[in-house]
């Protein structure tokens, strides 16, 4: 079965513990996810008006940095299996990275309990349940336990979410005007229907649940990087519906989904369902590059840094998959990863200048 590469990264392949360059370690370290957190958060805080503290930032490099360590841990001690680099090092070096993950954990609890805002914190325990749903989902996946009915049920679930927020609550009377810039949602929704649909015609295929974890991680990690700007000003149906986070949650999604296919292509025999979405991901690409950019022509002057930066990080993920059989798949990972990090950088230095 496939597995996922969500904000949580693990992808199944086979590849040793070589020594290679720093973007590579920065891979195994985890170090990517934690420098996309920080400044997709910082441009967050910057379209809010919201002053953060450098607390809020190390606590949410310290989760992030954890979460993902943990995950790799695990895969590493338990998951029987080809795995990566990051894989094999973490089952390697378990009990450092865990004495490691202790104290930050302790230190993350110490500056949640005294030093951030009680808003943050409360409503960042609540996105800690999610998280542990979301580790709950992925233990149930590779146990086989849901099987082809969950995976359907979990495509469904998925894009009904995708039509709550703007797309549903807008005036009835603004028309066309107001609904048209949030249509990526409806056909990325249908995308997922699709699968739905190619399942129920096929039977002995593995359960599809590459597309809702990919998605659910993604909607995860972006729901975490704005939390303390949108808890700071109270926007807490925004921080699981507005344009912005779901843009960005889909962006993160269609990078971790072209990693997995880019490894899937050195596989000798890519299962039915990552197949399947090798024919869908050009699909995938256009809907949430052209979503970035409807939600960037629509939306007010604040919230335009986030989603151009949204647009451009989708626009370099496109270009980057199309040149995927001349990059190594290393390469390719830590490429993925500046795609999304380098426009959220950019687009923060320039506006901060203001």
């Amino acid at each position: 079965m496939a597995r996922g590469s969500g904000p949580f990264m693990s992808e199944p392949a086979a590849q040793s513990p070589n020594s290679g360059p720093w973007w590579v370690w920065a891979d195994v370290l985890g170090l990517y996810a934690v420098a996309t957190a920080l400044v997709w958060m910082k441009l967050f805080a910057w379209s809010c008006r919201a002053r953060m503290s450098w607390e809020e930032y190390a606590v949410l490099g310290s989760v992030v940095w954890i979460l993902y360590m943990a995950e790799r841990i695990i895969d590493g001690l338990v998951w029987e299996g080809l795995r990566q680099e990051r894989h094999t090092i973490a089952a390697r070096r378990w009990r450092g990275l865990l004495s490691l993950i202790l104290a930050l954990s302790a230190g993350s609890a110490l500056l949640l309990l005294y030093r951030i805002p009680q808003s943050v914190s409360m409503t960042g325990l609540k996105l800690g349940a999610g998280v542990a749903v979301y580790f709950m989902l992925t233990w149930v996946i590779r146990k086989n336990l849901a099987g082809l009915t969950g995976g359907l049920v979990a495509c469904g679930c998925m894009a009904v979410a995708l039509m709550q927020g703007n797309l549903l609550r807008m005036d009835p009377g603004a028309g066309a005007a107001e609904l048209w810039p949030h249509l990526w949602r409806g056909a990325l929704a249908g995308v997922l229907l699709t699968v739905v649909l190619v399942y129920m015609r096929r039977s002995g295929a593995p359960a599809p649940w590459l597309l809702p974890r990919k998605f659910v991680s993604g909607w995860i990690f972006a729901m975490g990087t704005a939390l303390a700007p949108f808890s700071h000003l109270m926007l807490w149906y925004e921080l699981l519906f507005s344009p912005p986070v779901l843009i960005l949650g889909a962006v993160c999604a269609v990078k971790s989904i072209g990693i997995r296919l880019v490894e899937a292509a050195r596989e000798e025999q890519p299962n039915f369902e990552v197949a399947l979405i090798q024919r869908l991901y050009p699909w995938i690409m256009i809907i949430v590059t052209t979503g970035a950019l409807t939600e960037w022509y629509a939306s007010y002057a604040i919230a335009r840094p986030l989603h151009g930066a949204a647009a451009a990080a989708a626009l370099l993920l496109v270009i980057l998959y199309a040149l995927r059989r001349r990059i190594s798949v290393p390469l390719y990972r830590a490429l993925a990863a500046a795609a999304v990090i380098v426009p959220a950088a950019a687009a923060t230095a320039f506006f901060l200048k203001k």
